[in-house]
């Protein structure tokens, strides 16, 4: 896994684009969509300095703010079962994004407590 960082706050990017961009040209509002769409060579010409690199040993895990600038980093030594958990706070653009909605109730009966802390605690995926 790499991280891009300062890549996760408008503010903190702000003060990293005059040394990824001296001359200005960068159009914020569309600059990571272009750079997914150019590739890992993107990542290593704008960001080189700023790569941080995640790695582990099988059964490590982590933690990242998916708001960063982040892509996978394949293992390209043998196969790894990985397992993705998203949480959060609020219905997000990731999960717009992926048109995903919630189950409901009855689907989950009898195998999910069925009380007001519950529903409250998995109010975005089943509803």
């Amino acid at each position: 896994h790499q991280y891009i960082r300062h890549t996760h706050r408008p503010d903190l990017m702000q003060g990293i684009l005059p040394e990824i961009d001296p001359d200005n040209n960068i159009d914020l509002d569309n600059f990571f969509s272009a750079i997914i769409k150019q590739g890992d060579e993107a990542y290593e010409h704008y960001f080189k300095d700023l790569l941080d690199f995640v790695p582990g040993r099988a059964g490590d895990g982590f933690f990242s703010d998916p708001f960063g600038v982040h892509r996978a980093c394949p293992n390209i030594t043998k196969s790894r079962l990985v397992i993705w958990i998203r949480f959060g706070l609020y219905r997000n653009q990731a999960t717009k994004r992926m048109g995903q909605k919630p189950i409901k109730w009855k689907d989950v009966e009898g195998r999910v407590e069925d009380t007001p802390l519950s529903r409250y605690l998995h109010r975005f995926i089943i509803e």
